[in-house]
Formats: structure tokens, C-alpha cells, sequence
């Protein structure tokens, strides 16, 4: 119910989706994770398109000769997976590439104009701006 509340504020404020709304959304989700923990990935992906909120992070565009580049990330490819951690937010990508060790070789799944592909990449940054998108979760998700 707090992130419904947060979105109806920022929404009725103009700051819906904007750094201020990821930045406090952040915060709730510790208090979320519980109910992701408890319902699985795939229920919980379902609620956050269902209560109107984002579920997907989009690749909005690439530096060049970042090591998303050189993975062969695009601009538009949307993450599903980072190192075998479904991701559905900004913060949920960022802190997974802050864990484990730098440098070392992690498999980012994304999905292409419907077609989902694998893809290796060092642990780090990648040299990406990220986008939020709401997405009708697949019946077999």
C-alpha cells in the first residue's frame, strides 16, 4: 500500500518517475522485499504491473565503448536477469552489480524485439541510462 501511496503522490506532485520517485521508491522497497520474498518473482511481477507501477528496466542508451557496448547491449533491450537475479527495478540492477567481485563474468539476459538473449559482461558498471517501463507479464513468467 506504500508504494500505491508514494505513486498516487509523486503522480498528483509531477514527479512520478523522475530521480526523487526512484530514490524514495528505493527506500520502500526493503520494506517490499518481504512480500517479493514471500509470493516468488513471478506473482511479484504480476502485482507491480497490476498496481500500475514499473516492472522493467530498459536500456535507454549507451556510452561508447562501455562494457555494455562491447557486450552488445542496445539501446531498447530490456533486463530481465543480471547475474541470475531477475531485476524489475533501478535499484535492483545497480545493487546487484555491486555485489560479488568486480570485473568477474556475469550473464545479463534481455529481452530484443521479443526474443530473449544472453549475454556476458564483466561485473560493474556498464555504461548504460537506464528507463523504467510497465510490461504485461507473460503467462508462463
Amino acid at each position: 500500500m506504500q508504494r500505491l501511496e508514494l505513486r498516487d503522490r509523486a503522480s498528483r506532485e509531477g514527479w512520478v518517475n523522475s530521480d526523487r520517485f526512484i530514490e524514495e521508491l528505493g527506500e520502500l522497497e526493503g520494506k517490499v522485499g518481504s512480500l517479493r520474498e514471500e509470493i516468488g518473482d513471478d506473482s511479484y511481477d504480476r502485482f507491480l504491473y497490476l498496481t500500475g507501477q514499473p516492472n522493467r528496466v530498459v536500456i535507454a542508451s549507451i556510452i561508447d565503448e562501455s562494457p555494455a557496448q562491447l557486450a552488445g547491449v542496445q539501446a531498447g533491450d530490456i533486463v530481465l536477469n543480471y547475474a541470475d537475479s531477475r531485476v524489475f527495478s533501478f535499484t535492483e540492477l545497480r545493487d546487484a552489480m555491486r555485489v560479488g567481485e568486480r570485473g568477474e563474468n556475469v550473464l545479463l539476459r534481455v529481452q530484443r524485439q521479443g526474443e530473449t538473449m544472453e549475454l556476458i559482461l564483466p561485473r560493474g558498471p556498464l555504461g548504460v541510462r537506464l528507463d523504467a517501463d510497465r510490461v504485461e507479464p507473460a503467462e508462463n513468467s
